[in-house]
């Protein structure tokens, strides 16, 4: 189920698992956007998606990888690259919906395959709206279709 709330993605309260998710372009560019606040709480997500990018080269084979992190004992953040290259003049929608759709459908899947000992919920900012370009009704779609039949709570925070 779907709530919005007013907030900050990455000070959540709550001895739930959490997945906080959010957008990655396909090549090692990091650092605005919602990367930026992440990477001041945690260095790890920003750390491990360099190193993802530096060892696979940058590029669309990138696209609908997940990168999974443990940042405290029950928050994970999870890097989805489903960005193909950066906003401008020549690509206005970075954003690759059904790589968007392909990341979330593993992350459910990762989700389901493993028994939590407690319940989980997931957080995000209006992923691939902002700088990916992304239509958010068309998200939020996606997000319903690969997320609702788990019954977690998702938490977009505006």
């Amino acid at each position: 189920m779907i709530h919005y709330i007013y907030g900050d993605v990455l000070r959540q309260e709550g001895n739930e698992i959490k997945f906080i998710v959010h957008v990655c372009n396909d090549i090692g560019k990091w650092g605005a956007g919602f990367t930026k606040e992440l990477s001041k709480k945690w260095k790890t997500p920003e750390l491990m998606y360099k190193s993802f990018i530096l060892k696979n080269k940058p590029g669309i084979h990138n696209l609908g990888k997940n990168i999974l992190v443990k940042v405290e004992e029950n928050i994970y953040v999870v890097n989805m690259i489903c960005q193909h290259n950066v906003r401008n003049l020549n690509n206005s929608i970075p954003l690759k919906y059904n790589y968007l759709e392909k990341c979330l459908n593993k992350l459910a899947g990762y989700i389901e395959g493993n028994k939590f000992p407690s319940n989980v919920s997931i957080h995000m900012p209006k992923i691939g709206s902002g700088l990916a370009g992304g239509d958010w009704n068309k998200i939020e779609g996606i997000i319903r279709k690969t997320l609702d039949k788990f019954k977690v709570n998702i938490y977009i925070l505006l």
